[in-house]
C-alpha cells in the first residue's frame, strides 16, 4: 500500500504569541507523519498599506509568497485567526478619556482613547476590520489557477491573551514570554484544546452550522470585548479535510 503523501496546514495569525500557541497545540494533536504545520504572522484586515486590495486579494498574495517550493495541492488547507479587538462594537463603545495614560486601553465594556484624534482613528479601525471580516468570515476557499485552498476563519476575542488568561492590555514585550510559559506548564496534555471549548460562545443546541453562528454571535452587540473564541471548532474542520 503506498504510503499516504503528507499534507501543509498554512496557518495566519496576528502575533508571535498566536503563532506560539497554535503551533504547538496542531503539532500536539496532528502528527508530522499526517500534516505539516507552517505558521506565518501579519494583520492582514487592518493592513493600512494594502487599501484598495480587496481582502480576499490580500490572503491569496499572502499565501503566494509564502509557498515557497511547494505546489499548491501540497496544502491541507489555510487556518485563519484573527483578533477581534472590539472592532464590531457601535461607534459610542469608543470612549475619551483624556487622563489616562495609555493612547488606547481595551475594557470589556469599552475601548477607551485618550484624546478626540485616537477615537477617530479607533473609529477607522474597526470599520476597516469590520468591513474586511464580514466579507470572508464565511468563506471556504482561496483560489489560484484553478485551484481551490480550503480556508477557514477563526476569532480570538478580544485577542490571544484574553482567551488564554483573561487578561487585557498585555504589554507586546510581555505576551510571548506569557504564552511560552503557559506552553511549557501544560505540557503535551490536552490544556488548550479544553480551554478553547470553555471560550466558545453559548450557542443554540439544534444549531446546524456552528461556525456561521459563532460568528453571527461575536458581530452582535459588546460581544467581541469580551471573552470568547470559536477557535475550538478549528480541528473538526482540520478533521473534515483529513478524511477528503
Amino acid at each position: 500500500m503506498a504510503t499516504k503523501r503528507k499534507k501543509v496546514l498554512f496557518v495566519i495569525v496576528e502575533g508571535e504569541s498566536d503563532g506560539h500557541l497554535f503551533y504547538e497545540e496542531l503539532a500536539r494533536k496532528y502528527t508530522k507523519e499526517l500534516v505539516v504545520i507552517r505558521a506565518y504572522k501579519g494583520d492582514i484586515f487592518t493592513d493600512l498599506d494594502q487599501r484598495g486590495v480587496e481582502i480576499r486579494e490580500r490572503i491569496r498574495q499572502f499565501f503566494l509568497k509564502r509557498m515557497g517550493e511547494l505546489r499548491l495541492n501540497d496544502f491541507l488547507g489555510i487556518l485563519h485567526f484573527s483578533d477581534t479587538d472590539g472592532a464590531f462594537v457601535t461607534d459610542d463603545k469608543i470612549q475619551v478619556d483624556p487622563n489616562q495614560d495609555r493612547n488606547v486601553l481595551y475594557k470589556v465594556n469599552g475601548i477607551f482613547v485618550n484624546s478626540i484624534e485616537q477615537q477617530e482613528k479607533m473609529q477607522f479601525r474597526n470599520k476597516v476590520k469590520k468591513d474586511n471580516t464580514h466579507v470572508v468570515r464565511f468563506i471556504d476557499s482561496i483560489s489560484y489557477n484553478k485551484v481551490k485552498i480550503p480556508y477557514r476563519l477563526f476569532y480570538l476575542s478580544q485577542h490571544l491573551e484574553h482567551v488564554v488568561f483573561d487578561e487585557l492590555n498585555v504589554l507586546l514585550h510581555e505576551k510571548q514570554k506569557k504564552i511560552i510559559t503557559f506552553l511549557k506548564t501544560v505540557g503535551t496534555q490536552p490544556t488548550v484544546h479544553n480551554l478553547l471549548i470553555s471560550q466558545l460562545p453559548p450557542l443554540p443546541a439544534n444549531v446546524l452550522n456552528k461556525h456561521v453562528e459563532s460568528w453571527k454571535f461575536i458581530d452582535h452587540g459588546d460581544h467581541s470585548l469580551q471573552r470568547y473564541t470559536n477557535a475550538i471548532l478549528m480541528y473538526e474542520f482540520i478533521d473534515q479535510l483529513l478524511i477528503k
